[in-house]
């Protein structure tokens, strides 16, 4: 994100305003491998989520650079 950092959590957040919060992706980033870690039974996981998709408080959303 362009902005990364804690943001407050929004009741029924989605992952494209969360995204939006945070100033959009980088020019760089890889937007089709973005990915979202979630705490599932007490261990991180890596979930696909759909941009329309509700985010939880913890939820981590990563955008790894494209190095193409």
């Amino acid at each position: 994100m362009r902005r990364a950092g804690d943001y407050p959590y929004e009741r029924e957040l989605t992952l494209d305003k969360a995204i939006t919060m945070a100033g959009g992706f980088p020019d760089k980033a890889a937007t089709s491998r973005a990915k979202v870690i979630r705490k599932i039974e007490g261990k991180e996981r890596a979930i696909s989520q759909d941009l329309e998709g509700v985010i939880l408080p913890e939820d981590i959303i990563v955008a790894p650079r494209c190095f193409f």
